[in-house]
């Protein structure tokens, strides 16, 4: 089920077993002042490689306040990894099973506005580093080369 779209209302994931169709209702929507903690506007699902976890990404009213959280499956508890918007999972090459996220930042003086870079980020939340060309207002536009040049996938 769905919020509002003003952040309002409860929203759930859910989980159907695709032979049955039986539905398991894995997490309800909670309101945090603290956006690590805020499970409210859910949006963007990935599920890790061993499909144990699904990475959902809660935003709140700035979208300098997007937070990426890693839900155990099996448990329903939910870990915050870091901020930002989840993009995709890494499913080949030596970064495998790490998150593609990009954070909504104000770019450095002498520039204006708003850039939106894409970083590679451990399931732990850890940095790894930032997509080569992808810091600019477009930066996702940077994945899908970066990625073909080096023969890996993600989705």
């Amino acid at each position: 089920m769905k919020g509002a779209a003003d952040g309002t209302g409860a929203e759930a994931i859910v989980l159907v077993d695709k032979n049955t169709g039986t539905e398991r209702q894995l997490l309800v929507s909670r309101f945090d002042d603290d956006y690590k903690q805020n499970l409210t506007n859910l949006d963007t699902p990935l599920f890790s490689l061993d499909g144990g976890f699904v990475y959902v990404t809660s935003n709140d009213a700035s979208p300098y306040r997007s937070a990426v959280h890693q839900i155990n499956l099996r448990t329903g508890k939910a870990r915050f990894v870091t901020t930002g918007t989840a993009l995709s999972v890494i499913r080949t090459g030596p970064y495998r099973g790490f998150l593609m996220i990009q954070r909504h930042k104000q770019a450095r003086p002498p520039e204006n506005g708003t850039i939106n870079p894409v970083f590679v980020v451990r399931p732990d939340g850890m940095l790894e580093f930032l997509v080569p060309g992808s810091e600019n207002e477009y930066g996702e536009l940077a994945v899908a080369p970066w990625l073909a040049k080096r023969g890996w996938h993600a989705w």
